[in-house]
């Protein structure tokens, strides 16, 4: 499926960040870890800035970087158009979970797991992305927040990508070559 004009399909940050918390919120394994002692939720006004409602979870925020090839890969598009098609980029994730060590644990290691079929599960046409695949992801360090005072623990997980546009993708399509 074609994106609708090419400023949404660069769009990238934005589809990549959806798809990876999608996919890792709505995991079902991951979903069973952590939630039997999840304090409840105080309702009362205010207590939304203090603590977030859903816990476990996974947050995600990506850096775009530089293209992919020296010079960058490209195609051409239906227009005649030559377009940088393959990209760096640095995905951090945070996992937030209550303040119990184990459970916290426990998540971290589940979110990795998964992780480990990153560029498997997003890659080609996926459910995930509508018009980008992942085709690399690997491990590129953690740091943690394990502050029991505040009733969260953050661990943060960074991966690198190289991420590209669907050949599908290109509104227009692309030309043959």
């Amino acid at each position: 499926m074609p994106a609708p004009d090419f400023a949404t399909l660069m769009q990238h940050e934005t589809f990549l960040e959806a798809a990876f918390e999608t996919w890792l919120n709505a995991n079902s394994q991951l979903n069973l870890l952590g939630t039997a002692k999840v304090p409840a939720v105080d309702a009362s006004a205010g207590a939304a800035d203090d603590f977030q409602k859903a816990r476990p979870r996974v947050e995600c925020y990506v850096v775009i970087g530089a293209p992919v090839g020296n010079p960058p890969h490209f195609i051409f598009d239906a227009n005649g158009l030559r377009r940088e098609n393959g990209w760096h980029a640095v995905v951090e994730l945070g996992l937030i979970t209550a303040a119990e060590p184990g459970i916290h644990m426990d998540y971290v290691g589940g979110v990795r797991d998964i992780m480990a079929t990153a560029d498997e599960i997003l890659s080609g046409a996926n459910q995930y992305l509508p018009w980008h695949e992942v085709s690399q992801c690997f491990s590129a360090g953690s740091t943690r927040n394990i502050s029991p005072q505040t009733g969260v623990f953050i661990t943060k997980l960074t991966y690198h990508i190289i991420f590209a546009i669907q050949p599908t993708a290109w509104p227009g399509g692309l030309q043959s070559t």
